[in-house]
C-alpha cells in the first residue's frame, strides 16, 4: 500500500509495539482477513514470533531532534493499551492527534485512561453519514462521495465500527473549526 499511494515520508516497521522489548506470538485470527492479527495473551497459540519493541525506542531510531509527530493511527486489534504505555514518552512531548478504534466499552474506557494520563482530554467519534445498510451505504457513496462529521464524545460511543480521534490540546481550535 505504501509503494501505491507513492509517499515517501512512510516507514513500514517489521516488529510489534508494546510496552517492552522482546518477541510475542502473532495469530492469526481470520485468513482471509489481514488485518485480523493480534498479539496472543495465551502461551500456545500458533502463530509468528514476531519481535515486540517499545514506540519510544523504535520512533528514536527515526526521528531528527527537530522532526514532529503530528498524527498517529492506532490498529492494535486490542493491545492499544500496551502501546500507548511503550509510547508516552513520545505521546507526552509531541502530543500528536491519536486515531484508534475499540471493540467494546471496556476496551474503549481503557484506551482513553492511558491516553487522559497523558494530556489527551477531548475525543471525538468520526461518523458517516451514510446509511448503516451496507447496499444503502454503497449506494449512497456511489452517488454522493464519503461524507463523514466529528462529535464530541465523553464516554464510549455506541458504534464500535467508528474511529474515535483523541485530540490534544495544542491541536483542538483546528478541530472545533472542521466541526
Amino acid at each position: 500500500n505504501i509503494a501505491l499511494s507513492g509517499r515517501s515520508n512512510v516507514v513500514a516497521r517489521l516488529k510489534a509495539l508494546g510496552e517492552n522489548e522482546g518477541t510475542v506470538v502473532l495469530e492469526d485470527v481470520d485468513r482471509g482477513n489481514l488485518g485480523s492479527a493480534r498479539i496472543s495473551h495465551g502461551g500456545t497459540a500458533k502463530g509468528y514470533q514476531v519481535a515486540i519493541d517499545t514506540g519510544d525506542n523504535d520512533l528514536a531510531d527515526l526521528l531528527d531532534d527537530d522532526d514532529r509527530i503530528d498524527l498517529l493511527k492506532m490498529d492494535a486489534e486490542g493491545f492499544e493499551p500496551p502501546v500507548i504505555r511503550g509510547m508516552a514518552g513520545l505521546l507526552r512531548n509531541h502530543q500528536p492527534i491519536v486515531v484508534f478504534e475499540s471493540a467494546d466499552a471496556a476496551a474503549f474506557e481503557r484506551i482513553y485512561a492511558e491516553l487522559s494520563a497523558l494530556g489527551y482530554s477531548h475525543l471525538y467519534s468520526i461518523g458517516s453519514t451514510a446509511s448503516p445498510r451496507r447496499w444503502l451505504r454503497f449506494l449512497s457513496r456511489a452517488i454522493h462521495g464519503y461524507r463523514s462529521s466529528l462529535a464530541l464524545i465523553d464516554s464510549a460511543p455506541n458504534d464500535f465500527a467508528s474511529m474515535i480521534v483523541a485530540v490534544p490540546s495544542r491541536f483542538e481550535a483546528s478541530v472545533t473549526a472542521l466541526r
